[in-house]
């Protein structure tokens, strides 16, 4: 008995072999449990990309921090467990820059006997200070930077150990309300790290519409660069990825249909506040016909808090 065919080709003819020797075999047994289980395995081996898993906590008017940045801890420590599970679960666990500014992560696995996810980076600009405690625990650090990098700066990431993937930049778009890109709220939100890079000053500006801060560009290009790096890890053997990002990254790695699955605490607080952020920033989706829909939602109770999930809806749904 089988719950699901494996869609790797090495396997194609499994079935065909079984019954040509005589063997009875059922399929289908409890496939929907076991095609959830799965779900990782099965877009990696179809696609070549990584399945992602977006978590984040909020509060229940859907803050994902305080107008001054404060976040930690949104979530009760059931949750906070719960996440501890998943790095034990996925190849990897990812973030923006941002997050390593404001907080210095480690990103490593708490659970006695688990495995070290590999801890992956969106730093287009190469500003990872080279103390960040990601490269204070064993285990691979890949760090994903643009072509504007300074050299300086990569090679102290790569004297610390680092992998690092050089990824082609693609142009900022500018929408029809004149917002180029999408917006990375991290910029305005570090409060941990300073940032290091050499040759990079607050006030810099490429094109009068990108504004800076601390070297780091508020609004990025959308989407292209980021799927580099999946595709990278990818070939690089990595097949799922729990995305712990800021709003910006949840946003343009939304936008360009990099997230498979979402994984929202959410949280008895209200916090309130015009600037304080949300789970998904960007510039939004519009009209409403195009927001992202889920399907497959499931609600629990984790603690003090409720987890919602939900897989995305792809393209043929």
């Amino acid at each position: 008995m089988a719950a699901s065919r494996d869609p790797n080709p090495r396997t194609a003819t499994s079935e065909a072999t079984l019954r040509a020797a005589g063997v009875t075999v059922e399929l289908g047994v409890e496939q929907e449990a076991a095609d959830e289980l799965n779900a990782p395995f099965f877009k990696f081996i179809r696609t070549g990309m990584p399945y992602v898993l977006c978590k984040m906590a909020m509060s229940l008017d859907g803050k994902s921090a305080t107008a001054g940045r404060e976040s930690q801890w949104i979530s009760g420590p059931e949750a906070r467990a719960q996440v501890q599970e998943w790095r034990a679960t996925y190849a990897a666990v990812m973030v923006g820059i941002g997050t390593i500014l404001a907080d210095d992560p480690s990103l490593t696995c708490r659970i006695d006997g688990a495995h070290f996810p590999v801890r992956v980076v969106l730093d287009p600009l190469a500003q990872m200070p080279p103390g960040a405690r990601l490269f204070a625990h064993p285990g691979r650090v890949v760090i994903g930077v643009g072509p504007e990098a300074p050299e300086v700066a990569i090679s102290a990431l790569e004297a610390r150990g680092a992998e690092i993937v050089r990824l082609p930049a693609r142009p900022k778009e500018r929408t029809a309300d004149g917002v180029p890109g999408e917006f990375m709220s991290c910029a305005d939100s570090v409060g941990g790290l300073r940032a290091e890079s050499p040759g990079r000053t607050g006030a810099e500006s490429t094109d009068g519409a990108s504004e800076y801060f601390i070297g780091y560009p508020r609004y990025v290009t959308r989407g292209v660069m980021v799927t580099d790096l999946l595709r990278s890890l990818s070939q690089g053997g990595v097949s799922s990825i729990l995305l712990e990002g800021g709003g910006g990254l949840n946003a343009a790695m939304l936008r360009e249909g990099l997230i498979d699955r979402v994984a929202f605490f959410v949280a008895p607080l209200l916090i309130g506040g015009r600037s304080a952020p949300t789970p998904i920033e960007g510039r939004g989706f519009a009209p409403l016909s195009e927001a992202v829909r889920l399907r497959s939602m499931r609600f629990r109770g984790v603690g003090s808090d409720i987890l919602v999930e939900g897989d995305l809806e792809s393209p043929e749904s």
